[in-house]
């Protein structure tokens, strides 16, 4: 049995390697074990942690890439993928705002910023939608960040702007920490969903308190 003291590290460092095994072979995983994931590591570790916010970012490019590919199923889309924006935009504001600044490079190649990135796929992604008042507030929230990094005279940055003056306010309400479990509570896709979840939740839970390999649970 882990000891009283050691426990949250034990647990942390489980939980650091599951989200990691998640992002590298998400094409093996199913929704359900996302969702269980970032559940389980937001009780465990708390919903700033940045392994809830990784599993997070998982979600909200997947969300992204169905409002975006063909054909497409726009059922329920909206929500999860503004409530998923307005949780990366809140982890970027009060809990890493160096995060808005890092530039991905990868073999000497730059590749931006994740987060800007991010935040303007999912403009793209409600523009898509027709949610044309959403992606226009959510222009306006990102345009500075956005400019920082590729230039006021940016292509796409050029179209955030024109987009952004058509901004009705802010880009929804904040997101709130302490309930976080709420506002992210209709993030499942189907019926198999919502009843793989709580089974694939308790599988890593017993394996969080065994010690299991965490890349062992939902195997590709």
């Amino acid at each position: 049995a882990h000891g009283h003291c050691a426990m949250p590290l034990i647990d942390e460092a489980w939980l650091e390697r599951l989200a990691l095994a998640l992002y590298e072979q998400h094409h093996c995983y199913e929704n359900y074990s996302f969702l269980a994931a970032l559940l389980l590591a937001g009780r465990t570790l708390g919903p700033k942690h940045w392994t809830v916010n990784l599993i997070a970012d998982i979600l909200l490019d997947v969300a992204n890439r169905k409002a975006l590919g063909r054909p497409r199923s726009r059922n329920g889309m909206t929500q999860k993928i503004v409530n998923l924006t307005r949780m990366q935009l809140a982890w970027a504001r009060e809990v890493a705002p160096h995060t808005k600044t890092l530039h991905q490079i990868s073999l000497g190649i730059s590749y931006g910023n994740a987060y800007v990135n991010r935040m303007h796929q999912s403009v793209l992604a409600l523009r898509e939608m027709a949610e044309t008042v959403c992606a226009a507030n959510l222009s306006a929230e990102i345009l500075e960040d956005y400019c920082a990094i590729y230039g006021e005279s940016d292509e796409d940055a050029s179209r955030l702007r024109q987009w952004a003056d058509s901004s009705s306010g802010p880009f929804g309400a904040m997101f709130s920490w302490q309930h976080w479990e709420v506002e992210l509570s209709d993030l499942c896709y189907s019926d198999h969903d919502r009843l793989s979840l709580d089974l694939t939740f308790r599988t890593m839970r017993d394996a969080l308190a065994a010690g299991a390999d965490p890349a062992s649970i939902t195997p590709c």
